[in-house]
């Protein structure tokens, strides 16, 4: 929610005088019923009562969440922004721009990127099949997901976009890092790497 987040951007700030990024999820277009999530929660509740875990409240939709999460990065400066799982709107890209604020597209595949810079990213991050966590795959030709590699993603994704790339997907040490930057990449993304670290969370 809103003031998680809120509270998420000061707690880093106490941290860390460098700058820090936010991530959002853009809204997906699944069309679903009040029926569907009934159900769903029905099937899932024995899991969550065996697990301790809260059962979730939808007051807002997801669409009203992302912009009330566009709001709250705007209000607290946040210097970046990095969206998965699509593009946001024409509107919020430019509120975004008006406030400042770097942004940063994903992408699974050369048309990913290519939408990415034509809708006004700063920085695309080329996710590879290696990637693991969220993949943000958005344009899904005949419903099948990109599955290219880091390796080779990075140079087709360099070759056809002006802007700088960073590569994301199974680095997990400086000879990595050093094949990323030598194929055209401007930095990498690491996550797995840090998986067992005391700040993974």
């Amino acid at each position: 929610n809103t003031q998680q987040l809120e509270d998420e951007i000061d707690y880093v700030r106490q941290l860390t005088s460098n700058s820090c990024g936010v991530n959002v999820f853009v809204p997906s277009q699944q069309s679903y019923t009040s029926s569907q999530i009934e159900n769903m929660n029905a099937w899932l509740k024995p899991y969550r009562r065996a697990l301790h875990l809260e059962e979730p409240v939808v007051k807002i939709t997801e669409e009203q969440q992302f912009k009330c999460h566009i709001d709250t990065i705007i209000k607290k400066q946040v210097p970046v922004c990095c969206f998965t799982f699509g593009i946001p709107s024409e509107q919020i890209i430019s509120r975004l721009k008006a406030a400042n604020v770097k942004l940063i597209g994903t992408a699974t595949s050369v048309d990913e990127a290519i939408a990415n810079e034509k809708a006004g990213m700063d920085v695309i991050v080329a996710q590879g099949s290696e990637a693991g966590g969220h993949r943000g795959s958005f344009l899904k030709p005949k419903n099948q997901l990109p599955m290219v590699g880091t390796i080779s993603l990075v140079p087709q994704i360099v070759d056809v976009v002006s802007i700088p790339v960073i590569a994301a997907g199974g680095i997990m040490d400086g000879r990595g890092v050093l094949a990323s930057i030598v194929l055209g990449a401007e930095g990498v993304q690491m996550g797995t790497a840090f998986l067992t670290s005391q700040d993974s969370n």
